[in-house]
């Protein structure tokens, strides 16, 4: 499919990008900024007005349990690589 993309990413997530995009050709027309953000979760008003959402729900859900994972805005489908979890977060 994408050769390239399947080393630096994986097949799994490879698909996914192209699937979220609608097609290797426009994967292809997606400027490089814009990658990152691919297959993020929208947040709407409500969400950054703190107010429950399905999003908010399932952060506090995952702290409540003792988790440490936080929605975090600028991430979608290559923040769940090896390549991206790999970096420092401070680099991230």
């Amino acid at each position: 499919l994408a050769p390239n993309t399947c080393v630096l990413i994986g097949p799994t997530l490879a698909a996914r990008m192209v699937s979220t995009a609608g097609g290797i050709s426009e994967l292809s027309r997606i400027p490089a900024c814009n990658l990152q953000v691919l297959g993020q979760h929208k947040a709407t008003s409500a969400s950054r007005a703190g107010m429950s959402t399905n999003i908010a729900a399932a952060a506090s859900a995952s702290v409540a349990s003792g988790g440490n994972v936080a929605y975090k805005p600028h991430e979608g489908i290559l923040s769940e690589s090896d390549l991206y979890r790999a970096v420092p977060s401070h680099l991230q």
